[in-house]
């Protein structure tokens, strides 16, 4: 079996390490370099405003028989597309699957126990990817929903922008913990407009997501937050905000929010808070004042 990585970051080096480790060795392709042979399994890890492009430069190798795997977390802000949706809006009816969840590159190539969510909505080759990608130390729980489970990685996101931002005006880990439940009784609401029948808050890739993102430094969304909160310099904060996808993500939130009918305070919070940097710390403590 071939398996491909479209993008060779840090995360890209990690689930190459999985599968290494299986007995597969994969091949790499980072954005601009194209794959040089099909692909049986092809694994997108590129950020999600460059999978068009990634995938436009490697429709060679991608065959009718190809299964699509996406680890991107994110929303495509032309469109506010999932990456799922971007991959059909190509034309790409190939069986697609999501593997997202709480998971640090360096601690999965560190081999420290991992559980991922494994997205579907056709269960046919979850067995054949469990096989192919679970060992001792990275388990895979499937659940039912690309959407459900992208729209979770996405959204969670933008939480942990406002968590770090939090923590850089000064606050700790109760107003840490507050917000993580608002977040999860945010999404829960979206999940319920949305009719998402395989929503399930304690899944990996909902509830443990979630809880890592918004509560560890190591996060880019929390470390945005954070420095949103602290630093004036803007020509920092504009090279940060290229690399977060939190940040691409805020208006597509918004906009997700708009069209199921609802009202997502702390996301609208954290959104005004991403794109219009100064100082919002009143702002914050009077949309805490009347949680």
């Amino acid at each position: 079996m071939q398996v491909s990585l479209l993008g060779n970051g840090v995360f890209g080096s990690a689930i190459g390490s999985v599968l290494e480790h299986n007995g597969v060795r994969p091949q790499y392709a980072d954005i601009g370099q194209p794959l040089t042979s099909n692909a049986d399994v092809l694994i997108i890890l590129v950020p999600t405003q460059a999978i068009r492009s990634a995938l436009k430069d490697n429709s060679h190798a991608v065959t009718d028989s190809t299964i699509i795997v996406s680890c991107s977390k994110g929303i495509e802000e032309a469109t506010h597309f999932l990456p799922h949706q971007i991959v059909a809006d190509m034309g790409i009816k190939n069986p697609y699957y999501s593997l997202l969840g709480p998971s640090f590159a360096e601690n999965i190539i560190e081999r420290q126990p991992t559980i991922m969510s494994l997205g579907y909505d056709d269960y046919e080759h979850v067995d054949e990817l469990q096989s192919l990608l679970q060992n001792d130390y990275f388990r895979i729980r499937p659940i039912e929903g690309c959407e459900m489970l992208e729209m979770a990685a996405a959204f969670k996101n933008i939480y942990a922008i406002s968590c770090g931002y939090a923590q850089g005006l000064g606050y700790g880990a109760n107003t840490r913990a507050a917000l993580i439940t608002l977040a999860l009784q945010e999404f829960a609401a979206l999940a319920h407009a949305k009719g998402f029948t395989g929503y399930d808050v304690l899944s990996p890739g909902v509830l443990g997501d979630m809880v890592l993102t918004c509560s560890s430094d190591k996060s880019r969304n929390f470390q945005f937050g954070h420095e949103l909160a602290e630093s004036t310099d803007t020509a920092h904060l504009s090279a940060q905000a290229k690399t977060t996808e939190g940040y691409h993500t805020a208006h597509s939130v918004l906009a997700i929010a708009e069209q199921a009918g609802l009202r997502l305070p702390l996301a609208e919070l954290t959104a005004r808070v991403v794109h219009h940097p100064g100082p919002h710390d009143e702002t914050f403590r009077a949309f805490m004042a009347q949680c």
